[in-house]
Order: structure tokens, then sequence, then C-alpha cells
């Protein structure tokens, strides 16, 4: 995790991002918390600044909704998108009036204070898309998060959520064109991207990679997710329910080519950026839990064949603080009423640990919440074998990472009162690969607040959050076998400065 709001009666949802000249602009999608807990719908944009990607600076809300009961957009406003154009920036925004979402677009001179450039909403969809609620399934028009781009010839493409008004209602959702040379006119285009699989299709963002020495794509990344009634249909992760997904094309205009293994981010995650920020692309996305957040950026690999890669961005080491934790020297077996429940060999490089049948667990002594752990994993021997972290011992609750050769699985879930990570109710997500059924890997996982990375082999494959489990022991654990643990380095990293989660 990167950065939460500090008062804990305002959440941060969406969030969109801007340099100026080196100073980062997180804008992000506020909302109040009442006093019995629940959210009070979205009724501001709140924006923080970095000169480091790291160390935020809240600058409070900058974008309200109307507090006039008769305005279009006096309920609640959501997610917009930034561009600089002719001297200004305009920032679009929705909002919904009779059940019809449309926009509308804001404009600063100094990105901290905004004003509406139309008292009424600029941006209201037509054919061919939905646009009349009587018409659509759930008598409700969908168009959202406006994006816009200036094209060659100074025209200004907007793309946003939309349903196309014909065809199978689950598969209808599509993300929009519209076309205008003023902010204010805005005529309907044609779909920019059609897949015909999904209901709704929200957040998109464009980006483009290459040049003319090496060849251009274009990237165009969305927001799928199950609560909108879209299937998610993914092998390596069959228990998704959000996804930031990506279609690739080598034209600007269309063209956009997309499979359900092209996702980004997953795991308690939504609304996933490419982002270029000090010289480098870099993948931004926030975490979705009681308290959501914004995780920290990933490092962005564009492979030969299109397809993107994320792996751990270097910038985190700038928080690494004192010596770091090197081998299993102090490690222990758990003893439970006096028995060990685990055996096996520990010495300073590696550490074998053996059960013959059940489960058995060693662990570190002492507290940790921040860090960075490296850890090379053999778990070839064995049913299942993997790593307890922020684990309170007595009563055995952890966030538990569990690998399995015989399924090339990998699972990060919750463990309560007694470590088996193979209960149904105790796996959260779970990432399927062919090459771990060879029962070797190298496991990164950086650990801050209570967010968690999760890379294998030098690929990110998951985020999660786990609100309430902020720190505790280290262990390792090896179910009905032999698993060998080996080159452990744990790095302890500068907290969060978030006063509320301590």
């Amino acid at each position: 995790m990167n950065f939460r709001p500090a008062n804990p009666n305002r959440h941060l949802w969406d969030t969109w991002f801007y340099d100026h000249n080196g100073e980062y602009h997180l804008f992000y999608l506020s909302n109040q918390i009442a006093d019995d807990g629940r959210w009070i719908p979205w009724d501001a944009f709140s924006l923080a600044t970095s000169r480091d990607l790291l160390h935020w600076e809240e600058k409070g809300e900058v974008f309200h909704k109307s507090d006039n009961p008769a305005d279009w957009d006096s309920e609640l406003i959501t997610t917009g998108d930034i561009i600089r154009w002719r001297g200004r920036w305009y920032m679009t925004y929705r909002a919904t009036q009779d059940r019809v979402e449309k926009n509308n677009i804001i404009v600063s001179d100094d990105l901290l204070n905004w004003q509406r450039i139309s008292p009424s909403p600029v941006l209201v969809t037509s054919e061919p898309y939905e646009h009349d609620p009587a018409q659509t399934i759930n008598n409700y028009v969908e168009m959202r998060d406006v994006t816009i781009t200036e094209l060659p010839d100074g025209t200004l493409e907007g793309v946003f959520t939309a349903r196309v008004a014909s065809g199978p209602h689950t598969g209808r959702g599509v993300l929009a064109r519209a076309y205008s040379a003023d902010m204010l006119h805005w005529r309907m285009g044609e779909p920019l991207f059609a897949p015909g699989r999904f209901n709704v299709i929200e957040v998109p963002s464009r980006f483009r990679h290459g040049g003319p020495h090496q060849g251009t794509r274009h990237y165009l990344l969305f927001c799928v997710n199950s609560h909108l009634e879209s299937a998610l249909e993914n092998r390596n992760y069959p228990s998704m329910t959000w996804c930031t997904g990506y279609a690739v094309s080598d034209r600007f205009d269309g063209g956009f080519d997309y499979v359900p293994e092209q996702v980004l981010g997953i795991g308690d995650a939504y609304v996933g950026r490419l982002v270029r920020a000090g010289g480098e692309t870099l993948f931004f996305q926030h975490l979705c839990g009681r308290r959501p957040a914004f995780a920290l950026p990933k490092s962005v690999c564009f492979m030969e064949d299109g397809t993107i890669r994320l792996g751990y961005w270097r910038g985190v080491d700038a928080l690494i603080r004192g010596e770091a934790v090197r081998g299993f020297s102090n490690l222990r077996f758990f003893e439970d009423g006096g028995k060990t429940v685990c055996s096996g060999t520990i010495a300073p490089e590696a550490c074998t640990l053996e059960n013959a049948a059940e489960f058995g667990d060693a662990y570190l002594p002492g507290t940790f919440s921040d860090f960075v752990l490296d850890v090379d994993i053999a778990f070839d021997r064995c049913l299942s074998a993997g790593v307890v972290l922020n684990a309170d011992v007595p009563s055995r609750g952890a966030v538990m990472a569990t690998f399995r050769a015989d399924r090339g699985a990998f699972q990060v879930g919750r463990s309560r009162k007694v470590y088996n990570h193979l209960a149904p109710n105790g796996v959260r997500h779970e990432y399927l690969n062919d090459a771990l059924k060879a029962g070797r890997v190298h496991l990164k996982v950086v650990s801050r607040s209570e967010g968690f990375d999760w890379y294998l082999d030098g690929v990110h494959v998951l985020t999660t959050l786990d609100d309430d489990l902020i720190s505790g022991q280290i262990g390792f654990f090896v179910r009905e076998g032999t698993a060998r643990f080996s080159n452990l380095v744990i790095t302890e990293l500068e907290p969060e400065d978030c006063p509320n989660l301590r």
C-alpha cells in the first residue's frame, strides 16, 4: 500500500494521475462514511501530490458535487480523467439524472481550483448506444469514465463506458467514442472496443509504447468485474472477481485484440493504469477493501508479442531502513502444548521442513510489519508448502501463501485458529500456472501496512489487502512431505505515514 487518506471518515476509490513537471498529482474519488459505517455516495474529488511516488501530501478536496438539490449533479459524482489542452487542464466527471448517466467537464489553471465549463452535462449518450432507460435491461443507462485524447488533427476524442443498443444483453458492454472540437459540443462515434463478452466495461485509458524505429503498439486498458454481471473467465485466475484487462493494436483507431489472459494487477485491486513517470513506465492501481488504498507502483515490461509483464519497482528500495535479516539461524519450530509439530534441519543458508502428515511450521522471532521478503522454495516433495506472514502465532491467525505442485497453484488467503490453507474458506485468491508444477519458485512479497504485492520468479501475480493484519511473525510451513527454503532475505521498509493505522 502506498497512500490512503489520513481522515478515517473519508474513503479513496477510483484514482487518476497527472505528472506536472515532476510533481505527481494523484486525483481520487472521495466519499464520507456514515456513523454506522455505511458508505455515503461519492461527493468529491480529492488530491494528493508527491515528488517520489512514495511520500504523499494531501491537498484536500478540489471539486464537489453541487450543493443545490435541484441540480443534475447534486446526488453523486464519479470518476474522471485529466488532459492538458490549449494551456489549461480539463477533467471529466459523471453524475446521474433520471437513471441516465451524463458527463460534464471542469477546467483549472493550477490543478487545485476547478470550475464547471457548463452548468449542464455536455456529453450525453445517444445512438448507437443505449440512451433510453426504458429500453435497457435494468432501466438504467450506463455512460461514464470519460478519458479525452487530442488527435493529430486537433479533434478531441472521448472514450467512455457505454452499452450498444442492440445484440445480446450480456455482451453489450463497449468502450464508446465521441468527438468534439471545443469540449462543449460532442457527436457520437462507433465503439473503439466491442469484445461482445462483457456486460459493462469501465475506466478506459490509452497508452502508446514504441516509436518509429521499433514499431508502435497501442494499449487500451479497461476494468470489468463480476459485480456488474460480467463473466470473467481466465485459466490463470479461476477466482478472479475484479480485473484490469488490456487490449493491443498496431493502430490508434481500432483493431484491438484481447484474450482473457491479458490482465494486470489481479487480486483486491481495480482501476489499473499505465503511466510514464520519472523516465519509466509504471503500473498504478487502487486496492479495494474496508478502507481502500492506492497501491505501490509496479514496473512494466513490454514483451515482443505485445503482452505486458509487471515486476518489482526498484523505487521501493528508497523505503529500506536498517539492516536486512538474512538466513534461517533464528528459525524455531512451533510447539503446540509442549509438542513440536514439525521436524527438519535448520542452517543459516537453508532449512528443510518435514511433516509426515497434517501440517507443520516454524517461525522467526520478532514482529514484522513493513518489509520485502525474498525466498527460494522447493515444494516438489510435499502436498503443499509456503509462508505465513504477519502471524499472531498463539491465535493462529495470519496471511498465508501456499504452493501446490500437483495443481500448479499459488494460493493466498487467511488462516483463523488453525493453519490449514487447503480449507475452501481459507483461499481468497488463486493463481494457476503450469510452470509451478516443477515445484520450485522464487517468492518476493512486499508488505506495507495491510497491502501485499506477490511476485513469482520476478513477475507480479497478485495484489491483496488484509485490513486488520498489519504486523506479526514470519514463518514457513509444509504439509504432508518435505519442503526446502533457501536464500532468505527480509528487508524492513519505512512504514506508511498514516496515523490511523497505528
